[in-house]
């Protein structure tokens, strides 16, 4: 959805938000370093000068580089890409890769109980 919004009929937003910089049409994404609520980061207006943001968030980034998991969650909590927001594939509430199987047993295998 998020890479066709051709195909699923949203909006789409182009911004270079991507590990390479590259300029792309996807659906609407704001990295977390344009929204830093920290007066060091911030003008009078509420403005994030992005690269304070990018500093304050990569400071924090190196303090859970010990652990490689807590780094991952963070990085997909407070994401500068969309490829990290979808890093926790698997991972959260909604396990893709679990839903995909209990489709398959059910719509190809008929393993479903009764109802």
């Amino acid at each position: 959805m998020y890479y066709n919004t051709d195909v699923y009929d949203i909006l789409p937003y182009h911004h270079n938000y991507t590990p390479a910089g590259d300029q792309v049409s996807t659906a609407y994404f704001i990295p977390a370093y344009t929204i830093v609520n920290r007066p060091d980061c911030t003008d009078e207006r509420g403005w994030t000068d992005p690269e304070k943001g990018k500093a304050y968030y990569n400071a924090e980034r190196d303090k859970k580089a010990k652990d490689p998991n807590a780094l991952i969650i963070y990085c997909a909590e407070y994401c500068f890409t969309a490829e990290e927001a979808f890093s926790l594939e698997g991972e959260n509430k909604f396990n893709k890769v679990i839903i995909a199987e209990q489709l398959a047993n059910i719509r190809l295998h008929k393993m479903a109980p009764k109802v």
